[in-house]
């Protein structure tokens, strides 16, 4: 019979979870804004199209009392749905091509499907948390 050393064993190191949210363009229309937004969520990397009226940037600024950036509340947008657990894998089909030809999905289209929204968007908003590494 072997005898075992009398050591404890090793503390498993901690797994960071490898999540980040980056805004790669932002591009202003007359009514609004339109996003290109990367999610990494460990080892997968989804890309995410948003588009966001002007309105919607002034009251989400209104609402969270500061100037909050379009690129920011974009990423809050995601940050919002990875912390909600919504699949990220088809946000794309979240707008049926009939009403608008390219596949996008609209903030406002977001608060119909979760009454939270707004809520928990302001909330990022005024603790504007690091989006790089989540």
């Amino acid at each position: 019979m072997l005898d075992k050393p009398n050591t404890p064993a090793a503390a498993a190191a901690p797994i960071k979870k490898k999540r980040s949210i980056t805004v790669q363009f932002v591009q202003e229309t007359p009514a609004g804004y339109i996003s290109v937004v990367d999610v990494k969520n460990f080892k997968a990397t989804t890309n995410h199209r948003i588009v966001m009226s002007k309105e919607q940037l002034a009251q989400y600024s209104e609402l969270a009392g500061k100037k909050v950036e379009v690129g920011d509340l974009m990423g809050y947008v995601m940050k919002y749905m990875l912390d909600k657990g919504i699949k990220l894998d088809n946000t794309e089909g979240m707008i049926e091509a009939s009403v608008f030809p390219v596949n996008y999905f609209t903030l406002k289209q977001l608060s119909y499907f979760h009454d939270d929204v707004e809520e928990k968007i302001v909330a990022l908003c005024k603790e504007a948390p690091d989006l790089s590494e989540l």
